[in-house]
């Protein structure tokens, strides 16, 4: 598999627990990794993949740290994860936050999604 043509991956309830199989994915644009619920980690391996346009993490253990978020990214699906829990919090509070973490004061949910207003 040539992983530089790859630009959709699905890999729903694939028992993963690491990104072991994303490097080289670099022209990658909608990944779903939902259903994945042992898989831990943080969102720095998606900083580099500027292509991608979907992500979605519903029903997984990843940390919070959105600043890792590639620009490119134009829907988030995080239902029932840890980031969905601080955006709620986030939102509902009326903090402010950093601008690295600008997603959190720009986005609407619609559907258990996150859709990013960049």
């Amino acid at each position: 598999m040539n992983k530089e043509k790859l630009l959709v991956l699905d890999n729903t309830h694939s028992n993963i627990t690491n990104f072991s199989f994303l490097p080289g994915l670099v022209n990658l644009e909608e990944l779903c990794l939902r259903f994945n619920y042992s898989l831990t980690g943080s969102l720095e391996i998606f900083v580099k993949m500027e292509r991608l346009r979907v992500l979605d993490i519903k029903y997984t253990k990843l940390d919070t740290d959105l600043e890792y978020l590639p620009v490119s990214l134009e829907e988030f699906c995080c239902s029932d994860t840890k980031i969905a829990e601080e955006l709620k919090k986030n939102l509902q509070e009326g903090e402010k936050v950093e601008d690295k973490s600008i997603i959190l004061l720009n986005c609407q949910r619609v559907d258990g999604s996150v859709l990013l207003n960049r």
